[in-house]
Formats: structure tokens, C-alpha cells, sequence
């Protein structure tokens, strides 16, 4: 085998591990989203209920709503870095099929500066 198809051969394992590691933090990722809910958070569902309480207190309301700001804010965070992954893993998995599939073309020589002839197959 040649050395540039071995060495495309292990960028698409490298590119494939990283792939594979992205999966895995963009899963976890995906779990936390999906329990980790805004609005049953501690602080805000007693905010709530003494808001219910007293409904004409201003500083609670704007307590609240600088939580409820915060809280919705870590959410677009969290979706925008989802989707992030979501592109980096689409990518990573696009270069290691590129790599093994120049690597299966046995035809292709890499250009040598030095212009030696290229190696019989």
C-alpha cells in the first residue's frame, strides 16, 4: 500500500474517532436539553408562585423576569450549540468519506515538487 493511501486511511480514522466523539457530546448534550426543562427550575417555579401571590409587587415581577431572561437565554445557547454539532459532525463525517474514498481510488498520485516519476502500482 502506499504511504499517501495509508496516511488518507488514517486521516479518515482520526477524522471518524472525531466524528464519533462529537456524537457522543452533542448526545449528552441532546439528554441535557431535553431534561434539564427552564421552566422547572427551583428559583423560577417560586418566583412564580409568589407572583401569584402578589401580583402588584414590581420588584418580584422584575426579578422574575431578569430569571426568566437568563433561563431563556442559556436555552438559545444550548440549541445554538447543538446545531453547531449538529454541522461539525456532518462535516467531519463528509471529510472521512472523501478521505476513504480517495484512498480506495488506487489511481491517484499525489503531485511531487521534486518532479520525481511517480511509484509503479
Amino acid at each position: 500500500m502506499n504511504a499517501w493511501r495509508t496516511s488518507l486511511l488514517r486521516s479518515a480514522g482520526v477524522l471518524a474517532l472525531l466524528a464519533c466523539f462529537l456524537v457522543g457530546v452533542v448526545a449528552v448534550e441532546a439528554w441535557r436539553a431535553r431534561h434539564d426543562d427552564p421552566l422547572v427550575q427551583p428559583e423560577y417555579v417560586s418566583l412564580m408562585a409568589e407572583v401569584v401571590e402578589r401580583p402588584t409587587d414590581q420588584a418580584l415581577r422584575a426579578r422574575l423576569r431578569t430569571v426568566d431572561r437568563e433561563l431563556r437565554t442559556l436555552h438559545v445557547e444550548r440549541a445554538e450549540r447543538l446545531r453547531r454539532g449538529a454541522w461539525a459532525i456532518a462535516g467531519l463525517g463528509t471529510l472521512a468519506v472523501l478521505a476513504v474514498a480517495l484512498a480506495r481510488l488506487g489511481r491517484i498520485v499525489p503531485y511531487d515538487p521534486r518532479g520525481r516519476p511517480p511509484p509503479d502500482p
